[in-house]
């Protein structure tokens, strides 16, 4: 664990902000993707629309607040995002070390080849990149 980070199962109290998250994150993570294929008002209500799906919904808190969500179906990551505020700030591997810890024998995940900051984060915890994929 990273001090002044915790990590946690999320509450169903957390998924509008959850939907902040993840509105921020893929606005300033994703400058190549112009247009959306939902709106804004979509985007935000999309942790809560489609949490059914997850078997594990990681929310990584700092400061009292809500940082990071990390959403697992079996050993997929399929949704890893963490706010723009926190960038930098040990959120995302505090979020990534308890996602590789629920399936410490083998985890996946799909990353956009544009998405550079995203692929050496994933390296460098130990995950290899098997297929380009354009976004």
């Amino acid at each position: 664990m990273r001090p002044g980070i915790s990590v946690r199962q999320a509450h169903p109290g957390d998924f509008l902000a959850l939907g902040g998250i993840f509105l921020r994150s893929i606005k300033a993570g994703y400058p190549w993707v112009t247009d959306w294929w939902v709106s804004d008002a979509d985007l935000l209500t999309y942790p809560y629309e489609d949490h059914g799906k997850w078997r594990h919904i990681l929310v990584a808190e700092k400061a009292g607040r809500l940082a990071g969500l990390s959403c697992l179906i079996q050993d997929y990551v399929d949704e890893f995002f963490v706010d723009p505020e926190f960038w930098g700030q040990g959120v995302a591997d505090a979020l990534m070390e308890e996602s590789i810890a629920l399936f410490p024998q083998r985890l996946e995940l799909h990353c956009f080849e544009q998405n550079h900051r995203g692929r050496r984060f994933y390296e460098r915890h130990g995950f290899r990149f098997l297929l380009s994929e354009a976004c």
